[in-house]
């Protein structure tokens, strides 16, 4: 897995702003949302799977939570 792909160059940089990301994220999150992290995972063949996760440990509300982010895979087959 190579992690934040953005933190490596600026060519990322049009990604959270793709329209269909900003799509997604118009219609999934509250109005007036900020993005504050843009995190790319690159699997490359032969790597394990994940199990179903959640990476909300440093959200302080009780469950259920209402939604506080939104994952697409904008490139599945590039």
């Amino acid at each position: 897995r190579i992690y934040a792909l953005a933190d490596k160059s600026r060519a990322f940089d049009c990604f959270p702003l793709h329209p269909t990301a900003l799509a997604l994220n118009d219609y999934f999150l509250r109005p007036n949302y900020l993005l504050t992290s843009f995190h790319t995972v690159s699997i490359q063949p032969g790597a394990p799977e994940q199990n179903i996760h959640t990476d909300d440990g440093l959200i302080a509300l009780p469950r259920p939570r209402p939604l506080m982010g939104v994952v697409r895979n904008l490139l599945a087959h590039v």
